[in-house]
């Protein structure tokens, strides 16, 4: 296995459409056509430079008709005005929607009309320019999130009886083996079975270095690999695999728009109307009341419309959702859509699952104290073939604990039930079995003696009678601490610790931490009362989990947030947020960025109606013309996208905001 591979290139003809049907999964995982084209600029500078051009000659060389120089400002407004007209058509044949093509063709046409052929041609051209312009920002804003879906892998190489077929990611089955060259995306989530290499996981996670893999280490579908050859056996189908389950994240954030965008949505349909209705007063009333000739104030009313145009709006609110997702993606972080960064940007209390999210979910087996004349090795052995079907990582230490000394649970069978938040009962080899909680003990009627020593306890009772004890021990992750404190500095004032183990554990682990709120031995319903009770004493409640219990809990806070997008897939689609990577520090990050959106939002927010409103009173008043008026209405649009762009864009890769790491 330690050859080397020349790195392929899979080409659009691989896949079954060719590369350009929207319907493949490939090509629809990027969320647009493959053949959509992107807003060219070079031609729009250029008769931006042409028309300046004309107008610096027009003032050098008089004797040159005016006939012509209109002639040479009418043909770049026609050729500069022609998709304005075009989209303006279109909206109004779908129902009259009087939107910014509408503005900008009346009131062009209108300049026309009234003779202005250089301020028509300024107005369209550099409309022109400033669509391509956001058509760029967006699109730059746009990319982050579509790299995590770019990475779909295309082609799985299937292992079948020693000869190696190419295949669709779909067709791979659980237990089947993929053959990984270098330079390709590793297409099923699995386990290394053979062969050793480096996986760059920087999309997926947002980690920037290669992560080695060996044999047996798990591997994520959509990873890149580096440098040997590997054999990875699938572990499940591929439409349950890590990276299907972040396409489907994704596309659902892109439908959910956040609350101030969606309501300057609805207000830009309402304030197009209402200008036109404005802009025909002005042009009216004033020449009827006698204040002017009608030249005047219908020129005054078209300088109104351009200024009026929504497009800043339109734009420059909902770019600084899609830049703040875009880097929260790079960073391994997945919002559900603005309305999650708004709901973020207003909590005060994060309330923390123990195992798992504070801590490692780490479990070992510090002691075994039997009872009742049984060994310690006995009182082991029981626990772990009771544990032997159980997820929870207590379970897991157990059995790993026994697999250590010796102990086999293959093959192990029989009635098994699991009681949420309290352990185990089952049967096994023909007896009756209980390990778990003290709680779970006295639900049982097993007699025994209580524990009031601090740490984990897992008591462990064979047919109604009580055989002794487990001590387990969970490890406190190391940026615990460290993330507290950054969220206190953003402002969250509250945090609590919800968790069905006992109260000794949780106060151990509070105690560490600084923590000063907790409940212990909840069941998942009790932990969703008590978020539910947290939201009324508070703006907003964030819940951080990571395991299948936390679903009910992460949907009810205003925000759930779930730990590791490989982790449970209840708890991530139960989630508004999703942290790629199994580490506290994304918490901070999403806080941060979320609270930074809300600044930076309303920052545009005041910049568009702030430079608006002066301009439409100067234009009302005489004291802007067209030239003026196109210059602000595109100056007001760019300045809103560099704002985001300066904030999420340039700043934010300056910034290194995951303090620490």
């Amino acid at each position: 296995m330690e050859r080397r591979y020349v790195p392929q290139e899979i080409p659009p003809s691989t896949r079954a459409c060719g590369g350009e049907d929207a319907s493949c999964s490939a090509c629809a995982a990027v969320g647009a056509s493959p053949a959509e084209k992107r807003t060219p600029l070079w031609p729009y500078f250029t008769a931006s430079g042409v028309l300046l051009v004309f107008i610096v000659l027009r003032e050098v060389i008089p004797a040159v008709p005016s006939l012509v120089w209109d002639a040479a400002f009418l043909a770049l407004y026609v050729w500069a005005a022609l998709p304005l007209w075009q989209q303006g058509v279109r909206s109004l044949l779908r129902g009259g929607i009087l939107d910014e093509f509408v503005l900008m063709s009346v009131a062009t046409l209108g300049a026309c009309v009234l003779g202005a052929y250089a301020e028509a041609a300024a107005v369209a051209v550099f409309y022109q320019l400033g669509e391509a312009l956001q058509d760029r920002a967006v699109r730059r804003a746009r990319e982050s999130i579509s790299a995590l879906l770019s990475v779909m892998p295309e082609v799985a190489r299937l292992v079948e009886g020693g000869r190696v077929r190419e295949v669709r990611p779909e067709e791979v089955r659980p237990g089947q083996v993929v053959l990984v060259r270098p330079g390709e995306r590793v297409p099923v989530d699995g386990v290394v079975r053979e062969g050793r290499s480096d996986l760059s996981l920087a999309v997926l996670t947002g980690e920037s270095f290669p992560r080695a893999v060996e044999e047996g280490d798990e591997v994520q579908a959509g990873a890149l690999n580096l440098t040997g050859l590997l054999e990875i056996e699938a572990s499940r189908p591929y439409g349950e695999s890590s990276i299907v389950r972040i396409r489907r994240l994704i596309e659902e954030a892109r439908e959910r728009k956040g609350r101030v965008e969606r309501f300057f949505t609805r207000f830009a349909r309402v304030y197009t109307p209402l200008v036109v209705a404005l802009a025909v007063l002005v042009a009216v009333v004033p020449p009827v009341v006698g204040l002017g000739p009608l030249s005047v104030w219908g020129y005054r009313a078209l300088v109104l419309l351009v200024i009026s145009c929504p497009c800043a709006l339109v734009v420059g609110i909902p770019l600084v959702y899609m830049s703040a997702m875009g880097v929260a993606a790079k960073r391994g972080v997945l919002f559900k859509g603005g309305t999650v960064l708004d709901a973020l940007a207003r909590v005060s209390t994060v309330v923390f699952d123990k195992t798992g999210t504070l801590t490692r979910g780490v479990f070992v087996v510090k002691g075994v104290e039997p009872a009742g004349g049984f060994s310690a090795d006995e009182v082991l052995e029981w626990a772990a073939r009771a544990e032997a079907h159980a997820a929870h990582p207590v379970a897991e230490a157990v059995r790993r604990t026994y697999r250590e000394k010796g102990g086999d649970l293959e093959g192990l069978s029989g009635a098994w039930r699991e009681v949420p938040g309290r352990g185990v009962v089952a049967e096994v080899m023909g007896r009756r079995v209980v390990t778990g909680s003290d709680r779970l003990l006295h639900d049982e009627g097993i007699p025994h003696e209580g524990c009031s020593s601090g740490g984990g306890v897992v008591e462990v009772a064979l047919d109604g009678r009580h055989v002794g004890r487990l001590w387990v021990q969970d490890e406190v992750r190391e940026e615990a601490k460290r993330v507290l404190e950054e969220l206190g500095k953003l402002g969250v004032r509250r945090v609590v610790v919800l968790t069905g183990d006992t109260e000794e554990a949780v106060q151990e682990v509070a105690a560490d931490l600084g923590i000063r709120e907790w409940k212990a031995g909840l069941f998942p319903e009790d932990k969703v009362a008590e978020v539910a009770r947290c939201a009324e004493q508070a703006q907003g409640v964030v819940f951080v989990g990571d395991g299948v219990n936390d679903a009910g809990v992460l949907a009810q806070a205003d925000v759930g947030i779930a730990m590791g997008a490989g982790g449970t897939q209840v708890a991530s689609e139960s989630a508004d947020v999703v942290l790629m990577e199994d580490s506290l520090h994304g918490v901070v990050e999403a806080v941060r960025l979320a609270r930074k959106a809300r600044v930076v939002l309303w920052e545009n927010v005041a910049i568009i109606l702030g430079l608006k409103v002066g301009l439409m009173a100067a234009g009302v008043a005489g004291l802007a013309g067209m030239w003026e008026a196109v210059i602000g209405d595109v100056g007001t649009t760019l300045l809103a996208v560099l704002n985001a762009l300066r904030a999420f864009g340039w700043g934010a890769r300056r910034e290194g905001v995951r303090g620490g790491r």
